[in-house]
């Protein structure tokens, strides 16, 4: 499997997860793969909504817009075909880190690696999904056959971490 073959089913539950979430809210998901978003966001008229977008020299897979009146707020996907290891932990961390949407989350067929699944769940080491002020990044499995994550193998371990419009 391509990663690109990932986009658009994941964009669809990302679509879905949002508008159940949000539901008085306007939402758009995109699949960003190929663009900066520092010239994605100023494209759709939205740099007003985010002044630091200029700054924002990354490219996500998947793009999640939320808006409500003036208040507006990203979620950031990352699409692996493989395990998902430290690496991309760090790559999602960092974007997280400039960004601080209002969800981020690292999704794979594969789950997360054997390393990174042992310092979670072993030595209890959630700490290190943390991005901003208590959000966490949420590493995913995503279940080809139903076209959605497993909810049961979550890292963090609980319900999707999503947090409300400023």
């Amino acid at each position: 499997m391509k990663e690109t073959e990932l986009y658009n089913p994941i964009r669809r539950w990302l679509d879905g997860l949002l508008h159940d979430r949000y539901k008085r809210s306007r939402v758009q998901v995109f699949d960003t793969h190929h663009l900066k978003l520092s010239s994605f966001l100023p494209s759709k008229g939205l740099d007003g909504l985010f002044p630091e977008c200029a700054a924002y020299d990354i490219k996500v897979d998947i793009l999640g817009i939320v808006r409500r009146g003036a208040k507006a707020g990203l979620v950031l996907v990352e699409c692996k075909t493989k395990p998902v290891r430290l690496l991309d932990v760090g790559q999602l961390l960092g974007y997280g880190r400039i960004v601080k949407p209002l969800g981020a989350f690292l999704i794979s067929p594969g789950g997360a690696s054997q390393p990174l699944e042992t310092l979670l769940r072993t030595f209890g080491r959630y700490d290190i999904l943390e991005y901003s002020d208590g959000r966490h990044l949420t590493i995913a499995r995503w279940r080809v056959s139903s076209q959605d994550i497993d909810h049961s193998d979550l890292l963090p371990p609980g319900p999707v971490n999503l947090f409300q419009l400023g």
